[in-house]
């Protein structure tokens, strides 16, 4: 959590006392002061920029050793293939091996299975690849577009200006409102940032060993700001 403290007030006080040790702290003529609580989200849109996708390897066998030789040989040629691809990282993940026995009179089926991490800025080169892999017997568990860390961290930044922004103009609408104004912001909190909204995901089925297409949307980043405001008459 990251806090910013602009020291102004003391004392939490309502009431002539309080304020008049709080103003005389400050150095002005004493007076009552109001402090106003403020929670405000700041978002802004951006487009993503890395096309992610998971792709899943499963080969059953009635004994666990087949399965994953089997496994093995073909991940080990989907990683030559996704090695070979410019432009795309790649990663294997969550490999295991699953018993099945649909009841007591058939045999045990083991199946291993494995996930193929692919991601790139370059959609046409990833999904150019990800239709190879599919041709080669992987199939499509997840397919959609995030932030790059670059872009997410940067569209933080700017979210974070926005609350901060929105933070004053409420803080001065709150006031007018009450037929107050603003002395000062005491203090401002910023709770973690970088809250993306879903966007949209598409799975694929099996049966389509042909490069799939990928829409774009925005993601909203958010970023709240919560304040202590300082309102004097």
């Amino acid at each position: 959590m990251k806090q910013l403290v602009l020291p102004t007030i003391v004392l939490f006080g309502l009431g002539t006392g309080a304020a008049q040790a709080t103003d005389a702290a400050n150095g002005t003529p004493g007076g009552p002061v109001t402090i106003l609580h403020l929670g405000v989200e700041g978002t802004v849109h951006e487009t993503p920029d890395l096309l992610s996708v998971d792709l899943g390897g499963s080969v059953s066998a009635a004994d666990p050793a087949s399965a994953q030789r089997q496994l093995d040989a073909r991940m080990k040629s989907a990683t030559n293939t996704a090695e070979a691809a410019k432009g795309v990282e790649w990663r294997v993940a969550g490999y295991g091996v699953d018993q099945t026995a649909p009841d007591a009179k058939t045999r045990t089926i083991w199946t291993a299975h494995q996930t193929l991490h692919l991601e790139s800025t370059d959609s046409e080169a990833l999904l150019g690849l990800v239709g190879k892999l599919q041709a080669a017997g992987l199939t499509v568990d997840s397919l959609e577009w995030v932030l790059s860390p670059a872009h997410q961290q940067a569209a933080e930044a700017r979210a974070t200006v926005e609350a901060l922004k929105l933070l004053r103009v409420r803080a001065d609408e709150a006031a007018k409102a009450l037929g107050l104004k603003v002395q000062s912001i005491r203090s401002v909190t910023l709770p973690e940032a970088g809250r993306v909204r879903p966007m949209p995901m598409m799975r694929m089925m099996a049966a389509a060993p042909v490069a799939p297409m990928a829409s774009r949307t925005d993601a909203d980043i958010s970023q709240d700001a919560q304040g202590e405001i300082v309102l004097t008459p």
